[in-house]
């Protein structure tokens, strides 16, 4: 069975279930988009009175909602519904269509869930295939009032007696979900906590917060005192314990020790063919920061010094846990480690070398300072590879992980910027695309169970495997490359590859005010990719086109300028560069074309690629 991308990944979960009659009068999706913002993972549409097609309707925007802000949409009951707006899950109760019909209809991809209010009903429940199980009534509740209730010996008995996940439902509040998560629950379902709550974002941030806090407690009740490392036990200090001042200086430490001990050094210490273009002051020395941090962290503000004559370069990044990343202990440094290269690609993708890095974080109150210096150290780790400095910043306490980079660097020459292609210029890539949003898929699989190939392949696929994911996790920003075509010249336009080719080659084009007409078949798909391709017997062409976060360089240059540019950046950075289309007159539109498909005619390219605010 295959996950929706929107299973929650981390538990235990908040769900919300809809009732209409609580609503007061306010519209349910202003309601159900309050309790999204408030941080609920799942949404379960539970409509008895509409009239079919506005069921459909509605259902249609509560998708839409939950996709938006990346939580799970399940259907009560109504199995037409679920057909009809494509829903990823179906609850379905005790008196409803059985699980083996239901499937045979909807499919293996989505989801059912089943109400049980015994332990032998939950069993045969798992038995006949359900992904999850709705324990209800845990306590007495005027939504359930013909149900009696479980209590939580029962809800206990439940969680024990099968597999998969169980989510409490009935009579749950901030006052007894601590209980109901300790005998065993995956998650905790609630509907007047929120839907009858005069705030419901406010409700259902409550019970978030709430449940962080259990979850936080059980990991580091046994730890939380400050102890230190003994027999290979994992010290976890409280924030607590060391202060605002104290964590300041911890992380300043840290990141330090993580440049130290950064084994990075493909391209440490390298000095380019470029620096022969500049006048001297503008080589590239990885692990040399760029001069003119005066004054850094200690006072109110940081003090830079810019060479005469240089633009500055300034980017901004927010990542927040649970819409950009999932929390993993195991993964605290690569977490670090992307934070920050995904700012540096930023600066690259103008021509420019990163300089100085201001960090400002949210960290939840029950981590341990341990987590947060191995964040830093995986930033410092990056920071010493491309001579990046650690110049201020900010830390607070917040709900959940919230890390925002601010980055400056320096450009080489006038920075190079999305609006400066011409119809007839080749559109190129470096690297290869698609294999970030293909890591990112198989990390979303249950139990990360990578497809095996055939014996006669010859590859050992967990190889791949690991490629793939860290192409997702860490990624390589491309300085050496963006330095180079800088200084080489002939380059109109650049960007990195954050959001997909197609969302990259619209946005291009807009600046440009051009056309666009890609080949398909010429987009850069690594051995991995091909070979997972292969195993899957799925396209890659979706993942290289949308998936996005490969961080690559995508530019436009002239045709006269081709030859020596992807020359130079082969021989002297061992990175390949790919033509994989022509920027044409604006009129032409933004196409694609393949030979598989309409016999290789034109087809209009879609902007599809990662949008905050938008499916």
């Amino acid at each position: 069975m295959k996950k929706p991308i929107f299973w929650p990944q981390r538990l235990p979960w908040t769900y919300l279930v809809t009732d209409r009659a609580l609503c007061q009068g306010r519209p349910l999706t202003m309601i159900v988009e309050q309790a999204l913002r408030g941080g609920v993972k799942v949404v379960q549409y539970r409509e008895k009175t509409l009239p079919t097609r506005e069921m459909i309707a509605e259902a249609s925007q509560l998708k839409d909602l939950c996709e938006r802000y990346g939580a799970l949409f399940v259907v009560n009951d109504r199995i037409d519904v679920a057909l009809a707006v494509a829903a990823p899950a179906i609850h379905l109760g005790q008196e409803d269509m059985p699980i083996k019909h239901a499937r045979a209809i909807l499919g293996d991809d989505v989801l059912i869930g089943i109400s049980a209010s015994s332990v032998e009903e939950a069993q045969i429940a798992e038995r006949d295939g359900a992904d999850y199980i709705g324990a209800s009534a845990v306590f007495a509740t005027p939504t359930k009032e013909e149900a009696p209730a479980l209590g939580l010996a029962g809800l206990k008995a439940i969680c024990q007696a099968v597999s998969v996940p169980v989510v409490a439902i009935g009579g749950l509040h901030l006052g007894n979900v601590s209980d109901v998560i300790e005998a065993g629950s995956a998650g905790v379902a609630v509907v007047s906590a929120i839907m009858a709550a005069s705030d419901p974002e406010a409700a259902a941030q409550a019970l978030v917060q709430q449940l962080e806090a259990y979850r936080y407690q059980e990991e580091s009740q046994e730890t939380l005192a400050v102890t230190e490392e003994t027999n290979g036990s994992v010290t976890r200090t409280p924030l607590s314990a060391v202060g605002e001042f104290g964590l300041i200086a911890r992380l300043q430490e840290a990141w330090e020790k993580g440049g130290r001990e950064s084994t990075e050094g493909a391209i440490q210490g390298e000095t380019l063919e470029a620096n022969s273009h500049d006048d001297g002051a503008f080589q590239w020395f990885p692990s040399s920061p760029l001069w003119g941090l005066r004054l850094g962290i200690g006072d109110d503000a940081a003090v830079l010094d810019f060479p005469a004559g240089k633009r500055c370069l300034v980017t901004t990044d927010m990542l927040v846990e649970d819409v950009h990343f999932i929390w993993h202990p195991e993964r605290i440094h690569l977490l670090g480690r992307k934070a920050l290269a995904v700012n540096i690609s930023d600066i690259a993708a103008m021509g420019g070398r990163p300089g100085w890095a201001f960090l400002s974080i949210g960290v939840p109150p029950h981590a341990a300072v341990e987590e947060v210096e191995e964040l830093y150290a995986g930033m410092g780790a990056v920071a010493a590879d491309y001579g990046v400095l650690l110049s201020g910043g900010d830390t607070i306490c917040a709900d959940k992980w919230i890390l925002n980079i601010t980055l400056i660097g320096v450009a080489k020459g006038e920075p190079i910027t999305r609006g400066g292609g011409r119809p007839g210029d080749f559109i190129l890539v470096t690297g290869t695309v698609g294999d970030s949003a293909i890591g990112l898929q198989e990390l979303l699989r249950p139990h990360h169970e990578f497809p095996e190939l055939a014996e006669t392949s010859g590859v050992f696929f967990r190889d791949d495997a690991s490629f793939l994911l860290a192409r997702h996790f860490d990624p390589t920003p491309r300085v050496p490359e963006a330095l180079l075509l800088a200084a080489h010249g002939g380059v109109t336009a650049m960007m990195d590859v954050s959001d997909g080719i197609s969302s990259e080659v619209h946005h291009l084009c807009r600046a440009s005010r051009c056309g666009a007409q890609i080949d398909l078949t010429a987009l850069p798909i690594s051995p991995a990719a091909q070979r997972w391709s292969q195993a899957k017997g799925e396209s890659v062409l979706p993942f290289a086109l949308t998936g996005g976060e490969d961080y690559e360089l995508i530019f436009t240059a002239s045709p006269a300028a081709v030859p020596g540019l992807m020359a130079s950046i082969q021989a002297q950075t061992g990175t390949t560069v790919t033509v994989i289309g022509q920027l044409t007159e604006p009129e032409a539109g933004i196409t694609a074309v393949h030979p598989d498909i309409d016999g290789g005619a034109p087809n209009y390219l879609p902007a599809k690629g990662f949008n905050h605010f938008l499916e």
